[in-house]
């Protein structure tokens, strides 16, 4: 028998998960917002573990999306309040009315909307890991295309970084360039 669908509730725009509560809830597609939540988390302890990664951008989907979803997983450890709202940031309720202009409709939405945020301020740890996990799971593939652009940038930022640090003799004594002795021995004078 075909499930019976409601044309006043928004369709179906990406996977859906229950929560332990029982709550459905949708993954939304990463977009720029999204994209960059999710870059705070794997860089906010995880940058050094980025750089040193070799996240093979050429390897097949499915080794692809493990190799990410095992860095997503030792990072969001270290970047407690940027997970939960980037979490937040990615789903939303199923059974959205679309288009309320009444307001029960309005109501019944932003209800589904407060009881999601409500379960998601302190997700049980079976929600998070299943929303990482579906979100990597259907993401995986656009943030490979990325991935090579995205892994060039942070190696050149990385490198222009260490560039701008003070040059320092080997014992780790930093150097005068000819500027600062040039200005040394102007207020000398």
């Amino acid at each position: 028998m075909a499930k019976k669908t409601d044309p006043e509730v928004l369709g179906d725009t990406g996977p859906t998960i229950t929560l332990v509560s029982g709550q459905e809830i949708r993954v939304l597609p990463l977009r720029t917002r999204q994209l960059f939540a999710f870059m705070r988390i794997l860089t906010r302890d995880g940058l050094p573990k980025l750089l040193n990664l070799d996240l093979d951008t050429e390897a097949s989907g499915e080794k692809f999306m493990f190799q990410l979803l095992g860095l997503v997983v030792t990072s969001v450890f270290e970047a407690e309040d940027e997970t939960i709202d980037f979490i937040k940031a990615v789903v939303e309720p199923v059974g959205l009315k679309k288009n309320p202009k009444d307001k029960a409709a309005q109501k019944h939405n932003e209800n589904l909307f407060l009881e999601m945020f409500d379960e998601l301020e302190n997700p049980d740890p079976q929600d998070l890991l299943s929303i990482l996990e579906k979100l990597v799971e259907e993401e995986a593939g656009d943030i490979q295309a990325l991935g090579k652009r995205f892994v060039s940038v942070v190696k050149m930022a990385a490198k222009m970084a260490q560039s701008n640090l003070p040059k320092q003799d080997p014992q780790g004594t930093p150097l005068q360039t000819s500027t600062q002795t040039e200005s040394s021995e102007d207020s000398a004078e």
